[in-house]
């Protein structure tokens, strides 16, 4: 979830992509997608302009983020200025870490 106004999604999406790429590369994530929940009141322009071809399993939807926070195995979360990562478990998600933004 990389927030809903203009300024959180210019400073949040490079962050995302860099984790998405990261992951990617790990031979355990290499099949994953990495979706990106689209805030309402923004456009798939607010958000192509940090995506390219290289980025195929990234993925930004619109309307779907409770789907998409319900099956997925773990999220990254703009929170307050901080990054927190979800991992789910078979009863519960649950808070990892609260990693501090780049300034």
């Amino acid at each position: 979830l990389a927030g809903s106004r203009k300024g959180e999604i210019s400073t949040m999406m490079p962050v995302l992509k860099e984790f998405a790429h990261k992951m990617h590369k790990l031979p355990q994530y290499s099949d994953y997608q990495f979706l990106i929940a689209g805030a309402p009141a923004r456009s798939m322009e607010d958000y192509a302009k940090f995506l390219d071809s290289g980025d195929s399993f990234i993925k930004v939807l619109f309307g779907q983020t409770q789907a998409i926070i319900r099956h997925a195995e773990a999220a990254v979360v703009n929170s307050r200025h901080r990054l927190r990562l979800y991992c789910s478990t078979p009863r519960r998600l649950w808070d990892t870490s609260a990693i501090p933004l780049p300034s």
